[in-house]
């Protein structure tokens, strides 16, 4: 699927509760678009058979929670300077997921 760029959502920020994510992979990238105390303004998803995924090669210690059932976060630390957010997606054991690549911050930035 790869990126999914940004799209204008409401500036109410409700709680996200993980019964009212979507069980697709896709939908759930568009779908986190806007939520949060920052405004989440990219997504790429990952999706099942996509080689560049971190469940492609199956569960390891290190990305179980990628294989959650949907709305679990998986944080890695990427070439030893960034951490990367992702939100497991699909039916548990799926190791499918969406990767939040930009944030627009809305508080504490006076």
């Amino acid at each position: 699927m790869g990126r999914t760029d940004s799209v204008s959502r409401s500036t109410s920020h409700p709680p996200l509760a993980r019964e009212e994510l979507p069980d697709d992979t896709a939908a759930l990238a568009r779908y986190l678009i806007g939520k949060v105390s920052g405004r989440i303004v990219e997504t790429e998803a990952y999706v099942a058979g996509d080689a560049a995924g971190h469940g492609f090669r199956g569960m390891t210690p290190r990305n179980r929670s990628l294989f959650l059932e949907r709305g679990h976060a998986y944080v890695y630390l990427a070439y030893g300077i960034s951490f990367m957010l992702n939100v497991s997606s699909e039916a548990q054991g799926t190791g499918t997921g969406v990767l939040i690549r930009a944030l627009e911050p809305l508080e504490g930035i006076e």
